[in-house]
């Protein structure tokens, strides 16, 4: 009777060698999966810098952001400062190509229209507009609107300047979860 008998040895190196294995296929999927988010989807990286957008994000947090196929209203970006090129800010986007924008009497009217803004601190207390966005620019203000510097005080936007979409808050972990 012939029997194979594996030593210890072969044993432990039949195991090690199906581990190897196995952590190349993992690596090879973690790799693809980072490859995908960062060149295909733009998935970048970013901490807020001031406290312009309170209470919806704070000094320090940090998330997400994806390539931005399509802006739209009421969506979180991130984009080059207008007024220092080599810096990024972030503010929410309140009005498109085309719409009417005016602050008065504290209250912030897009197209003739008073907007109902949950997420903003308090009453605003500076005048704007009315004004029209221009083609391929956007219009956008902190929700912490007495303390931002925005297209309230730089004017519009360029659609050139946006880097990407917020998409999703990491930091802190007790915070984490979609951005809106």
């Amino acid at each position: 009777m012939n029997v194979n008998k594996l030593t210890f040895n072969q044993v432990s190196i039949k195991i090690k060698e199906k581990m190897r294995k196995f952590y190349i296929f993992f690596l090879t999927i973690f790799l693809f999966i980072v490859f995908y988010a960062v060149v295909i989807k733009g998935m970048r990286f970013y901490e807020v810098p001031s406290r312009s957008m309170e209470p919806t994000l704070y000094p320090q947090d940090r998330f997400v952001t994806v390539k931005a196929r399509k802006i739209q209203k009421g969506d979180i970006i991130v984009f080059e400062d207008p007024t220092e090129p080599s810096s990024f800010n972030v503010k929410r986007v309140i009005a498109l190509t085309g719409d009417k924008v005016e602050i008065r009497n504290g209250k912030l009217y897009l197209n003739d229209k008073v907007q109902i803004e949950p997420y903003v601190r308090e009453r605003i207390v500076y005048l704007f507009g009315p004004k029209v966005v221009s083609k391929d620019h956007v219009f956008v203000l902190g929700d912490n609107r007495n303390l931002s510097e925005d297209s309230s005080v730089w004017g519009f936007l360029p659609m050139e300047n946006v880097v990407g979409k917020g998409v999703y808050m990491y930091w802190p972990l007790h915070r984490r979860g979609s951005i809106k």
